[in-house]
């Protein structure tokens, strides 16, 4: 029990808490890094100033993450759009299969929301690594 105890103060000591994300109302805070969630959006602020507004929540922790290294919040804010896009593109192709009669349009409409449901996986994954990368 003993040894135990200055091996816990040592990893203790050797672990920076302000880059542990915490929540608190309709924020998270990582560091100096603030996420507001918006009513359609995330707004990430940085020491009180804006930085950028995001449509997914993955991307905007990512960029607080990051400390808005501006290759990293250029590429960030690119999958985000991206995912934005083909996100609303699904929702049409969605309603527009519903409200056809015709089979070979609802066949290509389809093919159309398969294909966008595809970029946003990629999209998403693609964040994921980013934000998981150091």
């Amino acid at each position: 029990m003993n040894t135990v105890i200055p091996h816990l103060k040592r990893l203790l000591t050797n672990i920076d808490i302000k880059l542990f994300p915490y929540e608190k109302g309709n924020s998270i805070y990582i560091g100096n890094s603030c996420v507001k969630k918006q009513r359609q959006s995330f707004k990430v602020f940085s020491n009180k100033k804006f930085v950028a507004e995001t449509f997914t929540k993955l991307a905007a922790l990512t960029l607080a993450k990051h400390n808005f290294d501006e290759h990293t919040k250029i590429y960030v804010c690119k999958l985000d759009k991206n995912i934005e896009k083909h996100y609303n593109d699904c929702v049409f192709y969605k309603h527009s299969i519903k409200k056809t009669k015709d089979k070979w349009k609802e066949d290509l409409l389809e093919t159309r929301l398969d294909i966008s449901s595809a970029k946003i996986d990629n999209a998403v994954e693609e964040l994921v690594n980013i934000f998981t990368k150091n």
